[in-house]
């Protein structure tokens, strides 16, 4: 008789070394096993001294309010560990104070976007975005220079240059696109393409795209890079003329094909898993990423937007400590999926209809 091995039995989990105790507990966390990980919790003093660090380290770290959301409505904070349970109370007092604090200037922005007739003196948004375009490309140069020797390896086996681009919509229509462009001497170039009427989101939302397409069709990068499936983003990548390459076929080739030798596996296709995977840290707030109720991010982006055309600091997000800001988080976004193709081609990770498109 062949024995099965229980994996989702906490003692075989407690017994078994501290690769799969890891990846385990981040089975759990993707899975939003909340039981299952309140269980591992209770245990922790059973578990090694590594295992009990990773799970801190996780914690600290982990942003995905869903997760927190169903902590707060399950747990009775007695009788667990004290450290982890305070980390619970501060997300939850947190994201109070970030959905209270949101909800008060979405008020403001609803409220001058009742007045905005009497508003003539404001310029056009894309003219205040425009201003900002300098000070975006001094924080992507700051991500280049981080990341200098990966961009030196890519650029002398394929030296032309790359473009990644990113959109960013609320309920279906186009608040902004950014653009990144990295040369084989590691200039860059930065285009910051926004609604123009941010109190007439659905009017502007086709200008604004017209805008970008027209721009995108005049860059010579060999390549433009997106992220997901987003209609309107392969719509403007296909329209360019580059090879277009999207970043999540690469992080889904690296977690089917090559996961099992690595030490530090790649979770999931997202984002913000390959910015974990490598250490990436954003200057902005991840916002999306925190993965809080939709209407709370569409106000996010507006209260963002709202305050930049009114030339007010952006704000501090509760949960991460970052600044808000909509056209960085985008922008940053661009730069990430541009940073997953460079990654994964100077290791020669490239899924095998994309090979074509980087051989010298």
């Amino acid at each position: 008789m062949v024995e099965t091995k229980q994996n989702d039995n906490i003692e075989y989990i407690i017994k078994s070394n501290f690769k799969v105790q890891r990846k385990y507990l981040r089975k759990l966390i993707k899975n939003h096993d909340t039981d299952k990980i309140i269980e591992v919790f209770k245990d922790l003093d059973n578990f090694s001294h590594d295992f009990q660090k990773f799970t801190y380290d996780l914690i600290e770290k982990l942003d995905d309010m869903k997760l927190w959301k169903k902590f707060i409505d399950q747990i009775s904070l007695e009788n667990y560990d004290q450290k982890i349970m305070k980390k619970i109370q501060d997300v939850s007092k947190n994201y109070k104070k970030e959905k209270s604090e949101v909800k008060q200037l979405y008020h403001l922005y609803q409220k001058r976007k009742q007045d905005k007739y009497e508003m003539n003196h404001i310029i056009p948004f894309r003219k205040i975005a425009l201003r900002l375009t300098q000070q975006y490309r001094k924080n992507i140069e700051f991500h280049i220079k981080n990341y200098k020797e990966e961009f030196v390896k890519f650029f002398q086996k394929h030296p032309e240059p790359i473009l990644g681009f990113d959109i960013e919509e609320i309920r279906n229509h186009m608040i902004c696109v950014m653009g990144v462009k990295i040369n084989p001497d590691l200039s860059t170039q930065v285009t910051t393409k926004v609604t123009n009427d941010i109190y007439s989101i659905k009017r502007s939302a086709i200008e604004l795209q017209n805008r970008f397409e027209e721009w995108i069709k005049n860059q010579n990068s060999k390549w433009v890079i997106t992220h997901g499936f987003n209609s309107k983003e392969y719509k403007l990548a296909t329209q360019s003329q580059s090879i277009y390459v999207n970043s999540l076929k690469f992080l889904s080739n690296v977690k089917k094909n090559h996961n099992n030798n690595d030490e530090n596996p790649l979770s999931d296709v997202g984002l913000r898993h390959f910015e974990q995977y490598i250490g990436f840290n954003r200057i902005s707030c991840g916002i999306l990423k925190h993965k809080t109720r939709f209407d709370l991010f569409f106000d996010q982006f507006t209260v963002s937007l709202d305050r930049h055309l009114w030339n007010e600091p952006q704000r501090t997000c509760y949960l991460c400590d970052k600044i808000q800001d909509v056209l960085l988080y985008c922008l940053e976004d661009a730069f990430v999926s541009l940073l997953i193709v460079v990654w994964f081609v100077n290791r020669n990770l490239i899924p095998e209809k994309d090979k074509k498109y980087f051989e010298n």
